[in-house]
């Protein structure tokens, strides 16, 4: 979307990460935890080796990640103290201590890839900050495999430069809800729109977006959908 990548490089991207993952399949697990990154954090004191922040979503939304038996009792520790955690239905460990040894494959097997300078400005969420095309080097999808989303961070940085509109462009939208939450805790209005939505027809969801960007005032390209 931003450029940086051929279609033929991005998709050699998530095939190797996959192909790599699936190696550690059922190793791992993750849950989502109703706490900020910075209080979650404090409850994995002494489960360092074990568990990670995988994704900071939301001011108030955070995904850990990491060995099953460590989450169990993290959760039931959480439980307890009546804050609300949910597994999600993965059996791999994102961002997680178990991603390490499965880095410098990644980076070997991405070798090839030639990312360029990008055509619309890339809020990273490895660093947190705009980056330039040419640093979604091997090196950087190794350490988007480990380092943890700072998903909540990138979107403020995005509100702080005056982008107030966010399409989520996925096959069914899972942060639209987190993104609200991020707007809400700095207090902008923002407009959040879906691309595509589960059991829904495709065509008609994509239009449905494009017509809610057009109410909003942009100007979609029609000739291009045809």
């Amino acid at each position: 979307v931003g450029g940086a990548l051929s279609l033929e490089d991005a998709a050699r991207i998530i095939c190797h990460r996959s192909r790599l993952m699936h190696r550690v399949s059922g190793r791992g697990a993750m849950a989502v935890v109703g706490l900020s990154l910075e209080e979650t954090a404090a409850h994995l004191s002494g489960y360092e080796t074990q568990l990670s922040i995988a994704v900071s979503n939301s001011p108030r939304s955070t995904v850990v990640s990491g060995e099953p038996e460590a989450l169990t009792a993290l959760l039931a520790a959480l439980e307890n103290d009546d804050v609300f955690c949910r597994r999600i239905k993965v059996d791999v460990a994102s961002h997680s201590p178990q991603m390490e040894p499965l880095q410098a494959e990644l980076k070997t097997a991405l070798a090839g890839i030639r990312p360029q300078p990008a055509q619309i400005p890339i809020f990273s969420t490895v660093t947190g900050t705009v980056i330039d095309g040419e640093a979604l080097t091997a090196a950087y999808w190794a350490d988007n495999l480990r380092q943890p989303v700072l998903f909540t961070d990138t979107v403020q940085k995005a509100v702080e430069s005056d982008h107030l509109t966010f399409v989520e462009i996925s096959p069914h939208p899972i942060l639209l809800t987190a993104i609200n939450e991020t707007l809400h805790h700095v207090a902008q209005a923002g407009l959040t729109v879906q691309s595509l939505k589960r059991d829904e027809p495709e065509q008609e969801q994509l239009l449905m977006g494009l017509g809610t960007l057009h109410a909003a005032g942009y100007q979609p390209d029609w000739g291009t959908l045809y």
